[in-house]
């Protein structure tokens, strides 16, 4: 087998990968890593043959490879676009169901109307399945996040759950329903979930003002792009005026939040938050702190802690 023989092989072994790979492509950065592995090798096959054979017109030659990893990647797209909504519900993308109301009600009254119309009935839109995209096409795997779903609420306008994505590599949360009229909530840093299952949404704003952002839903190239500077971007500090270039932020090395969660969990069993603060050097020592198997250095780096 010559040199061109054995690379035509190569292209079409990583060719049938990189096809594979894409028709079941669910959005978790190894699969695009092993995606764009077999495609890059395709195209180094494919570009040695052209150098070596010197077709009558390379140009096209290379451009038809363009559009033939072009394709592959549209068909990893569709694939991941069309089965976020089967990874929610067969729980490929990580999950918790939380005992209570992601942002309950406040004490503002509700306005139904002024009678002279029947009640509209809720309209649905699939902001979630929008979000989950939207933090793919930004670097956000499905690997990357923890989607928490709240209960329901009897005689509420809001008829379901707000979701809240959790995405500890930028340090950010955001709170999502697919009821149309709902506001999306950006948080700038992690608040705990008791925090976001106790206030309201006119509370959260009004405690957090320079943590919290809201974000209305007009159209989805306004409300991608206004996500994009709340969840991507450095937010002005109080005091300091927002600047004309904001500072893209860069993400956290990539952590197991299944095993993040798991740490959490078992961390909240044994101490409350002001007992955690209050241990000393000697009591957070030892290589299996709170019965996780890990030392505090270790689950430090689990949640990016540094210092």
């Amino acid at each position: 087998m010559d040199n061109n023989e054995l690379l035509n092989k190569t292209y079409q072994e990583n060719f049938v990968k990189a096809i594979g790979i894409a028709e079941k492509y669910e959005g978790a950065e190894t699969q695009y890593k092993d995606l764009m592995e077999n495609l890059i090798a395709v195209e180094s096959a494919v570009n040695h043959v052209i150098d070596d054979e010197k077709p009558a017109d390379p140009k096209t030659e290379r451009e038809v490879l363009a559009m033939v990893i072009d394709d592959v990647l549209s068909t990893a797209i569709k694939s991941f676009y069309d089965q976020i909504e089967q990874s929610l519900s067969e729980s490929k993308i990580f999950q918790k169901k939380l005992a209570g109301v992601l942002l309950p009600p406040g004490d503002t009254p509700v306005i139904l109307g002024d009678g002279s119309k029947e009640f509209e009935e809720p309209r649905f839109h699939g902001r979630l399945k929008e979000l989950i995209g939207f933090l793919h096409d930004n670097g956000i795997y499905t690997d990357d996040i923890v989607v928490c779903f709240g209960e329901g609420y009897e005689n509420m306008m809001r008829q379901l759950s707000y979701a809240l994505i959790e995405i500890p590599r930028l340090n950010k949360q955001i709170l999502v329903c697919d009821q149309i009229g709902e506001a999306t909530f950006v948080v700038d840093g992690i608040f705990s979930r008791e925090t976001l299952l106790s206030l309201s949404k006119e509370k959260l704003q009004q405690q957090y003002p320079d943590k919290v952002r809201r974000i209305i839903y007009n159209n989805i190239k306004q409300w991608m792009e206004e996500l994009l500077a709340a969840v991507f971007y450095e937010w002005a500090k109080e005091g300091e005026e927002s600047s004309a270039s904001p500072q893209k932020i860069e993400p956290r090395p990539k952590i197991d939040v299944k095993k993040r969660e798991e740490i959490m969990e078992k961390i909240k069993e044994k101490y409350t938050g002001q007992q955690f603060i209050e241990l000393t050097s000697k009591q957070r020592g030892g290589e299996n702190f709170a019965g996780t198997g890990l030392g505090i250095i270790a689950i430090a780096r689990l949640f990016n802690v540094e210092g």
